[in-house]
């Protein structure tokens, strides 16, 4: 008789399958960039070493990481997917290509991928903007509350504005808060978008921007929750390598959960919130 494998042996499976393959597609990353490096280098490794490329090199090589990180997509899906049915006990291998058999489907995930890229970088850019503002102020209040002028000289005010920075210790450690708050905020930012992908494998009928609705509709409110849920599962799968699948296999008894599970049941909730809107609002 035929028996389904335990569904902590498909977990520390997919566990080790998503290492190997970010693994291979880093390696592959590596290779492009250093071919465009031995190529750009113009026969002065020394030189180039010390950062005199032509433009093509950084040219090429942003390329290369923007369209490397679109192109790791289907695999991304591929090891959601496989640990979707993993918690179902019907995993296989071929789950990590599922997206390669649903032409479809892999190239609204491609779009979806692409606008969550470009609604990032917005984000992140005007969190950056505010930041920055944010900065400014607190320099000219500190310097208007010690009374330094540091423009009434002629020397260079970049300069002065330094030394001034280093001798105001508080300046310094808000500055540093406010930077430490700007780099939370970028992680919050990639976590809003981080359940569009469970939306299209639940519901690969909608469209793409329909799916970025429903991911960030989903997560709504459920922010920090998500992120410490993720960090205890990132702990998980690393002591689950270490203990050769040990950790999976305990965890089982006490109801684990993987965080592609957990997502989809947020995502599930959300697409019900999503439902129930638009019956509302026609």
């Amino acid at each position: 008789m035929h028996h389904k494998p335990r569904k902590a042996i498909l977990e520390s499976r997919g566990i080790l399958y998503a290492i190997m393959t970010v693994l291979a597609f880093l390696i592959l990353v590596l290779l492009a960039l250093g071919g465009v490096f031995l190529f750009n280098m113009n026969g002065d490794f020394y030189s180039a070493l010390q950062g005199e490329l032509n433009r093509g090199f950084y040219l090429s090589a942003a390329l290369i990481l923007i369209f490397s990180s679109v192109l790791f997509t289907p695999f991304s899906y591929g090891i959601s997917y496989y640990f979707i049915l993993s918690a179902k006990g019907e995993a296989r291998f071929s789950a990590l290509f599922y997206l390669f058999r649903a032409p479809y489907l892999l190239t609204k995930a491609t779009v979806v991928s692409i606008l969550k890229k470009i609604l990032i970088y917005l984000e992140r850019i005007l969190l950056l903007l505010v930041a920055a503002l944010v900065e400014v102020i607190l320099f000219f209040s500190f310097l208007v509350v010690t009374g330094e002028d540091i423009f009434s000289v002629h020397a260079n005010p970049f300069r002065l504005a330094a030394e001034f920075m280093l001798r105001s210790p508080w300046l310094i450690g808000l500055s540093i808060l406010l930077w430490a708050c700007v780099l939370f905020m970028i992680l919050l930012i990639n976590l809003r978008y981080i359940l569009c992908k469970y939306v299209l494998l639940l519901f690969p009928d909608v469209g793409p921007v329909q799916a970025i609705k429903i991911g960030r509709r989903s997560i709504r409110g459920k922010l920090m929750q998500t992120l410490l849920f993720y960090l205890r599962y990132g702990a998980f799968c690393v002591l689950t390598v270490v203990s050769f699948g040990l950790t999976a296999r305990i965890a089982e008894g006490f109801g684990h959960r993987s965080f592609s599970v957990y997502a989809c049941e947020l995502v599930d909730q959300g697409w019900r919130d999503y439902c129930r809107r638009r019956s509302l609002r026609s």
